[in-house]
């Protein structure tokens, strides 16, 4: 019975390590609420500002991790952009910075929060407009993939704290 139980949880395991989520991130409560009680990888809330001139696109979005077992977030494509990288901002001598990671780590039955000012997708070498939908796809270590969509919205210029132009995101 024992061994029996094992197996059944190893291709639990492995069933979910093959999944793939897809559906329109921040206009979908509908469909997250129906896939809920499913264990898997759900994106909500997605959204895509585009970088003013040349400057990269930042993407924020919740990734909710419903599966039983730890994941990494290892990277992102899309067919929008040339690239996307994983970043986050670290304090330094009271300096706040952007840096580049390798991968965000959720735990099971926890959400990622991509957010500004924290952890968030750059999508470098944007290749459509303004009001574009745009596929986003996030891999993961276990070999699973969520897809989901999001809006591209122009981001404003604004004045940072200092009172200069903020190019920041």
């Amino acid at each position: 019975m024992k061994l029996f139980a094992f197996a059944l949880v190893s291709l639990s395991l492995a069933l979910v390590s093959q999944s793939s989520v897809s559906f329109a991130a921040g206009h979908a409560h509908h469909t997250a609420q129906h896939t809920a009680d499913k264990k898997t990888i759900m994106v909500h809330h997605g959204k895509l500002m585009l970088g003013i001139g040349t400057r990269p696109a930042a993407l924020h979005a919740m990734v909710m991790n419903k599966t039983d077992t730890d994941i990494r977030l290892i990277g992102a494509e899309s067919p929008s952009f040339e690239r996307m990288e994983l970043h986050t901002h670290e304090t330094a001598n009271g300096m706040m910075r952007m840096v580049q990671v390798d991968s965000y780590d959720i735990a099971a039955g926890a959400t990622l929060k991509m957010q500004h000012g924290g952890d968030h997708l750059m999508g470098f070498g944007y290749k459509g407009q303004n009001g574009d939908t745009v596929e986003v796809s996030l891999r993961f270590n276990n070999g699973s993939t969520a897809k989901f969509t999001v809006t591209a919205e122009a981001r404003q210029k604004h004045k940072g704290h200092s009172g200069m132009p903020h190019h920041g995101h």
